[in-house]
């Protein structure tokens, strides 16, 4: 194979390789949303309904059977999603070895991933507690719903009985999501639980569970590992940092870290677009190497119900 002039063109293999690398590291460091949601299959364009919901009915018991019988209407809303998109544009020093950018390891490689895979984690965050677009079938209008931020939420100082002060992750508040998930008559016990929270708040419900060990960690539904929770009560538990860039959001204060904890089948995700790496000299730019990255995605929940927003308190613990 020949090597490449590390100071002219860009090459074909380069480039593929460098591409190949981008993505894999991408795949690896999201990995943690893994199976966590229901796939929108062929998502495309500017819109697109990512699921049809039909409206629950009831049966009727002991109706007489000598009188006509009222037949159910149908009720049917679409809940559409509006991809969003993420780019990352990056120039490289014109001194630059081309022959590094075909490294795995390559400083620019893992930039470029790190940067694209916190955008996607941001983008799915705040897709589980952002607004839904629903269509009416009938009237063929999309209203914007807002996350209800009065009913679908563990206040940051709930304790069993009333009258706590505000915390950070707590077991109690833990099992009042999905005591709220299974009230709303989601299926708890045969659906797959995720719970998104930062690195605080997995202390905090560490600490919290410690300290009541024989309570939780006896009944084999808690998963320790290296001073990590990875699952509680059956849920599994995905974490994320605190800095600048965190992707986990707060409540509509401003105050308290609004951890989501849902269901498979309430949060739908796709790619509208996959990932796409270019680079090339820019003749612009003094013929630097110049890396163009864009990935579009979309996200929506598709009820209410199926999601509940810890909210915890991080100045606490």
């Amino acid at each position: 194979m020949a090597v490449p002039d590390n100071y002219g063109p860009i090459d074909a293999v380069t480039k593929q390789a460098y591409s190949d690398n981008v993505q894999l590291q991408v795949q690896l460091k999201t990995n943690k949303y893994e199976g966590c949601f229901t796939p929108i299959q062929n998502l495309q364009g500017r819109e697109m309904q990512a699921v049809e919901l039909v409206g629950a009915s009831e049966a009727q018991v002991d109706f007489p059977t000598n009188v006509p019988q009222e037949r159910i209407s149908p009720k049917h809303e679409g809940v559409y999603v509006y991809p969003r998109r993420l780019t990352w544009p990056r120039t490289i020093p014109a001194n630059y070895k081309i022959e590094a950018l075909r490294d795995y390891q390559s400083p620019y490689t893992q930039e470029g991933a790190a940067a694209i895979a916190r955008g996607r984690a941001k983008i799915i965050n705040t897709g589980i507690l952002g607004p839904r677009y629903m269509r009416n079938d009938n009237s063929g209008a999309i209203n914007t719903v807002a996350y209800d931020w009065t009913n679908r939420i563990v206040a940051n100082n709930y304790q069993f009985g009333g009258g706590g002060a505000s915390s950070n992750m707590t077991p109690q508040k833990f099992i009042k999501g999905m005591e709220m998930l299974g009230i709303a008559n989601v299926d708890v016990e045969n659906e797959d639980v995720f719970c998104a929270m930062t690195w605080k708040q997995n202390t905090a419900l560490y600490q919290a569970i410690q300290l009541t060990n024989t309570q939780y960690t006896g009944t084999g539904k808690v998963q320790l590992e290296e001073k990590v929770v990875k699952s509680f009560m059956g849920v599994k538990i995905l974490m994320f940092g605190t800095t600048g860039n965190d992707p986990l959001g707060l409540d509509p204060t401003n105050t308290y870290r609004a951890c989501p904890m849902w269901v498979k089948s309430g949060v739908h995700f796709g790619d509208a677009e996959a990932l796409q790496v270019n680079i090339e000299r820019n003749p612009g730019l003094q013929y630097q190497i110049d890396i163009f990255m864009e990935n579009w995605i979309g996200v929506t929940r598709s009820e209410d119900e199926k999601v509940v927003a810890i909210l915890c308190d991080e100045t606490v613990g």
